[in-house]
């Protein structure tokens, strides 16, 4: 008896301390900029060809990861690209001849 609650115990927590098994996950970005107003930067995976969804009132577009690093991804979506640093959890916005770095908070949902 005490083999079996043993053995159920240890694999629940593998299973709920790994990140494959999760059945959604999905990272955002709060960022204020002085030139674009408040933006959130909403994705769900950090691979090339993911989706990132930039949104900022009255402004939805979509952009596309077309490089990916450890530490960093651009993404990129007609005249606008973002890069997206983690670990300083810093973001460079670009607009056509307009850049703007800021710092912005991190939020990652798991389930």
């Amino acid at each position: 008896m005490i083999k079996k609650l043993a053995i159920v115990l240890v694999s629940t927590t593998f299973l709920w301390s790994c990140d494959d098994f999760a059945r959604f996950k999905q990272e955002k970005m709060e960022c204020q900029t002085k030139m674009f107003g408040p933006i959130d930067l909403v994705f769900k995976k950090r691979k090339v060809g993911s989706e990132i969804k930039l949104g900022a009132p009255g402004f939805n577009q979509s952009l596309t990861i077309t490089e990916q690093t450890r530490d960093r991804i651009l993404g990129r979506g007609g005249p606008i690209s973002a890069t997206i640093n983690f670990p300083e959890k810093r973001v460079s916005f670009t607009m056509k001849n307009k850049i703007e770095t800021v710092i912005c908070r991190h939020h990652s949902f798991k389930m």
